[in-house]
């Protein structure tokens, strides 16, 4: 065999395995997988964020502008003021009265336009079971998590910046649709 026949047989060896060898070893370098790994980590998290503040977003939305203004202390006497107000209105049975009232009252004082259906929604994921007392303090700790859950989350965290409180409630939350989806697959 000539020079040329065992050039081509080497070169097209380089060719074939070596560029990919240099190209992989270039993605290893500038550490393109691990950059991969964390984008698709990062958008995951991200979904996981809108998700949530989409779930959280139809009746506390309103909640979010007051609490940036607002201490804990001052949270608390506007909370009291506003169950003055909706025990005001409220006659005879507890259970549909209180509704009728909570309905009305923030209604009124932050101009919306709620249903007693979405109320009962964010009371049941609340954990507050109307049939019980509605007392003050069951109130305050209503309106407290409402509140809160509505401000966990301002939608522009990274991965890496999430504290622990906002990773730990993004684990335990029930995600509807991810939960329905993960059952019609089974």
């Amino acid at each position: 065999p000539n020079f040329t026949f065992w050039y081509s047989l080497v070169f097209s060896l380089v060719w074939h395995i070596g560029v990919p060898l240099l190209f992989y070893s270039l993605l290893k370098y500038h550490r393109v997988p691990e950059m991969a790994n964390h984008k698709i980590k990062s958008a995951l998290v991200g979904s996981l964020i809108d998700m949530f503040r989409q779930q959280h977003a139809h009746m506390e939305g309103w909640w979010v502008p007051h609490l940036s203004s607002w201490g804990s202390s001052e949270f608390h006497s506007k909370m009291d003021d506003l169950y003055d107000e909706v025990a005001s209105r409220v006659t005879g049975t507890p259970e549909g009265n209180y509704l009728r009232a909570l309905k009305g009252v923030l209604n009124d004082r932050f101009q919306l336009s709620l249903r007693e259906k979405s109320i009962v929604a964010v009371m049941q994921r609340a954990g507050i079971d109307m049939k019980q007392s509605f007392d003050r303090k069951v109130f305050n700790d209503f309106m407290w998590e409402i509140a809160g859950k509505a401000s966990l989350f301002e939608g522009s965290e990274e991965l890496t910046d999430l504290s622990h409180k906002q990773l730990l409630e993004l684990y335990i939350h029930p995600y509807v649709r991810l939960h329905y989806a993960v059952s019609e697959l089974k």
